[in-house]
């Protein structure tokens, strides 16, 4: 499934061109960011071949939930055509936000469509509440992904102070996330701000944290 979705297109066409496509589920401004990984580009063939060896050549149904947020309703019927290609056939549900919630916590869904955020500027905020199987369901992990390596490494993580070693870990903790696809590595949302002209020293950093020290208001 990863295979059949043109990012560019999502953010082009749903997001109207703000954001950034990812390889994987770590950001470039985190620690662990591996530069040379390579994510599931959209290839079709590769798609059909992979769901041939599956023994689902013939495809199958599948339901995509998603909440009232219009961006992700316009990705999941953007997914819905897109599967076609495979012979999937998707329908898709949208349902109120606590219902949502709550759908996708139990682990019955099939496909849904969210977002997470990483306010600490960490590599451990991004990657442990959504793949160490601990945190399954309401925690964060909905995919559901129980992995030993992925434990191990998710906890190797955290265990260790030395940066070197962190960001060797979160490197190969990418390449694994990757080849396992748990879920489709869309898109990292950029936030996009607006100041007065009679505004000057105001930063911004890359978590949308504003520092108001350096402030002054010109006439």
């Amino acid at each position: 499934m990863s295979h059949v979705v043109d990012k560019d297109e999502i953010i082009n066409g749903v997001y109207n061109g703000t954001g950034r496509v990812l390889d994987g589920p770590i950001q470039p401004e985190l620690l662990g960011y591996d530069e040379e990984i390579e994510g599931l580009d959209q290839d079709i063939d590769r798609a059909q071949q992979l769901m041939e060896e599956a023994g689902y050549e013939d495809g199958f149904d599948i339901n995509i939930v998603t909440n009232d947020a219009p961006e992700r309703v316009d990705v999941a019927i953007y997914l819905q055509e897109a599967l076609q290609d495979i012979n999937v056939n998707a329908t898709v549900d949208q349902i109120e936000w606590g219902a949502y919630l709550e759908e996708t916590s139990t682990g019955d869904h099939d496909i849904f469509i969210l977002g997470w955020p990483n306010p600490t500027g960490d590599p451990d905020q991004s990657v442990w509440p959504l793949f160490h199987s601990s945190m399954e369901g309401s925690q964060g992990n909905r995919t559901f992904l129980e992995n030993g390596r992925v434990d191990e490494l998710l906890e190797a993580g955290r265990m260790t102070t030395d940066e070197d070693e962190r960001a060797e870990i979160y490197e190969e903790l990418q390449e694994v996330l990757v080849e396992e696809a748990p879920m489709i590595y869309m898109r990292q949302a950029l936030s996009m701000n607006a100041q007065r002209s009679e505004v000057d020293g105001l930063y911004i950093n890359n978590y949308n944290k504003p520092d108001f020290r350096d402030v002054t208001l010109s006439e």
